[in-house]
């Protein structure tokens, strides 16, 4: 990569954190998807400040080949920002991606998991040692308990867990555009978090979710260690951590819940997204009139 290109590259990245406030994971995607590109231009000797379309569009057909509708629509956002940051700054005479439109991502319904299922999860112990069990079942309580988002439990830090005397309380999470909210706990979360905080090892300022090296557990790790869990139950590979965030707003909705509430509780930006989980409400309705009702079945 041209050392020039990476050093305004690690110039956007900042601006994109402090000036925009964009998360960890967004950041970390467009610095991937960003280097991707320079690296391309300097195999294929572009000058990354000065070429045409057709050039960038020969890299994006590369490279979509295996990605998904929506993380097309991210790579193409990245280099879009990334060309406007370098055009207002003076480091290239044009956007050439200004008129470059990402594919329409349609966004599906969410896939929770059902009543059973989540408590089957949140209960199981088999084949590992007791502090990973502990800090899994402590991870695993808050996403579903709170609703939160599995970056939002990563990025914790021990700090953000608020205490009324000895019983944990409520937490402090940051969710997309580093934006604050307090979330609150159900007894099972509260009381194994209680019981993590008391075996884990490390220093209190640091994030609250560790690996067996005392490092921060990262989202792969996360998503490795749930996947071995629903292989173990049987339950469908399908289902990811965000399955439980799905689960906390279906049956929260399901019982009543106000919608504007659940969109605090899940920091959505606009009510829309979590209507969403008001259509998942409504077919599994659907599905068990059909399935149960004797005259479902009738001609």
């Amino acid at each position: 990569m041209d050392p020039n290109a990476k050093k305004i590259l690690n110039e956007f990245l900042e601006h994109l954190k402090f000036f925009k406030n964009y998360s960890e994971n967004t950041i970390e995607a467009y610095s991937r998807d960003i280097s991707q590109w320079l690296s391309f231009c300097q195999q294929q000797e572009i000058v990354w400040n000065d070429f045409d379309a057709s050039e960038i569009y020969s890299f994006l057909t590369n490279s979509f080949e295996k990605l998904s509708r929506r993380s097309q629509a991210r790579k193409i956002a990245a280099l879009k920002q990334f060309y406007k940051y370098c055009e207002r700054e003076n480091f290239c005479k044009k956007n050439p991606l200004k008129n470059v439109s990402p594919p329409k991502v349609v966004r599906g319904l969410p896939h929770p998991l059902r009543e059973t299922q989540v408590e089957t999860l949140l209960e199981d112990d088999s084949g590992q040692k007791m502090e990973i069990q502990i800090r899994d079942k402590a991870l695993w309580e808050l996403v579903y308990s709170a609703g939160v988002r599995i970056s939002e439990a990563l990025s914790l830090k021990v700090s953000d867990v608020f205490f009324h005397g000895h019983v944990v309380e409520e937490l402090k999470v940051r969710g997309k555009g580093n934006k604050e909210r307090i979330v609150f706990l159900g007894p099972p979360a509260r009381e194994a978090i209680l019981s993590y905080l008391q075996i884990r090892h490390g220093n209190p300022q640091e994030k609250l979710f560790l690996n067996m090296k005392g490092t921060p557990l990262s989202r792969r790790g996360a998503n490795y260690i749930l996947k071995e869990r629903l292989k173990r139950l049987n339950l469908s590979p399908e289902h990811s951590p965000h399955s439980l965030r799905h689960s906390f707003a279906t049956d929260m909705l399901n019982t009543g819940a106000d919608i504007r509430i659940v969109q605090e509780m899940l920091g959505h930006a606009s009510v829309s997204t979590t209507q969403n989980y008001t259509k998942v409400a409504k077919e599994r309705v659907r599905q068990t009139f059909w399935n149960c009702h004797p005259h479902s079945k009738k001609k």
